[in-house]
């Protein structure tokens, strides 16, 4: 999201990280969920990125 701008005027951004998401859940209801958590502020948003995290094993 922007949070407005520095002295030279340019964009300064900040990230908002929404954890214990289920990882079955699909793209859409995230998008969903976040949209309606969003609509919610008053920053603009940029970018959504949905960043999956996992456990390789060596079986």
């Amino acid at each position: 999201m922007q949070n407005g701008v520095d002295d030279q005027g340019d964009p300064v951004y900040v990230n908002r990280i929404f954890t214990r998401i289920r990882p079955t859940a699909s793209h859409q209801d995230i998008y969903d969920v976040i949209e309606g958590l969003l609509s919610l502020q008053s920053l603009p948003v940029i970018t959504l990125r949905r960043l999956d995290d996992g456990e390789l094993v060596n079986e």
